[in-house]
């Protein structure tokens, strides 16, 4: 019987997101090469299958069946809700996140879920905030603001 994203990353000892991004898009730049290969040999030697059934469930399929999300955690449609939320760019803008589609969306196609449980918090904390560039008085002293890191 082969094996699953878990059992890899145990084995290789990385995270399950690691393993995930890799085998989803082995192209990417976001694992290193030495990484890459010690994936490549524990699916070879854990007799990895990739499942094209869980590969290709739709938005609904995801939500009903369930899986594992980039984050190592159960899709958020699946275990944290019974609505989904409205989530949109201005969401991962507001949380200064990559822009990339590729990046910010689940397995289901849509934005991330959780850029909406995070996006309350980040707005309300950096509307409190200086902005970047303006001048601000601390310890006595006259100072630019030039990023803002949460």
């Amino acid at each position: 019987m082969g094996s699953n994203l878990k059992e890899i990353a145990q084995k290789v000892g990385i995270s399950i997101a690691s393993v995930s991004i890799y085998l989803s898009n082995p192209d990417t730049n976001r694992v290193s090469a030495s990484t890459k290969e010690k994936i490549d040999q524990a699916t070879e030697e854990l007799n990895y299958r990739k499942n094209l059934f869980a590969s290709s469930l739709s938005r609904h399929e995801s939500r009903v069946i369930g899986g594992m999300g980039v984050c190592g955690r159960g899709y958020c449609c699946h275990s944290l809700t019974d609505k989904l939320n409205p989530v949109s760019i201005k969401m991962a803008k507001k949380q200064n996140l990559s822009l990339n589609s590729l990046k910010i969306s689940g397995p289901c196609g849509r934005l991330l879920c959780c850029l909406a449980y995070e996006y309350d918090y980040y707005k309300e904390v950096k509307d409190k905030l200086p902005s970047e560039g303006s001048r601000i008085h601390f310890e006595g002293e006259n100072c630019r603001v030039i990023e803002i890191f949460l």
